[in-house]
């Protein structure tokens, strides 16, 4: 009797361990991508609460909301997502948001990202009565398609995937959704 193992039973065994460790590491990445979109959800949802440290009943929310990082500001919460994502290599490096404001008047203000670029600059006209930020994250859900998480002054904050507006201009207001009719 022989004692030890063949070569082809030692083949054998290092091609399946192989083969484990294949799915172990696909398995770590999809856990890597959702982890990171949970980080993306976290800090957006927080955007409220910081918001509502710039809020003054009698002026609103500050006319540098969307593209200042003090605090009660958006644009250092914004920059820290877009930057998490786009410095891992997953191919966000297309990530943009836009934080968009309105006014007394019902004048929008919109200010894009665009991951590694500078911030934008500049104020919104008015008292500043609501908000809304969203990203586009490109193939979080599924691999053909675009979602976009989106918060708002009213409370909202959560993905929204069959979004039919034919536009950005046919939003309702600064909330996350189509104006009525679309």
């Amino acid at each position: 009797m022989k004692k030890g193992f063949t070569l082809i039973e030692l083949l054998v065994v290092i091609a399946i361990i192989g083969i484990l460790a294949g799915i172990v590491l696909t398995s770590l990445n999809a856990a890597r991508n959702k982890a990171k979109v949970a980080s993306i959800q976290s800090t957006m949802s927080s955007m409220r609460e910081q918001s509502e440290l710039g809020f003054d009943s009698s002026a609103g929310y500050p006319s540098d909301l969307c593209t200042s990082s003090a605090p009660g500001r958006l644009s250092g919460m914004i920059q820290s997502f877009l930057g998490y994502l786009g410095d891992t290599g997953s191919g966000y490096s297309n990530l943009q948001a836009r934080c968009t404001t309105i006014n007394e008047e019902s004048s929008y203000s919109s200010f894009n990202y665009v991951y590694n670029s500078d911030p934008p600059s500049g104020l919104a006209s008015g008292k500043i009565l609501g908000w809304r930020v969203f990203a586009v994250l490109k193939n979080i859900r599924s691999s053909n398609t675009q979602t976009l998480f989106c918060v708002d002054s009213t409370g909202f904050a959560g993905f929204l995937e069959n979004l039919t507006c034919p536009s950005w201009s046919h939003w309702d207001g600064v909330k996350c959704r189509c104006a009525d009719g679309y």
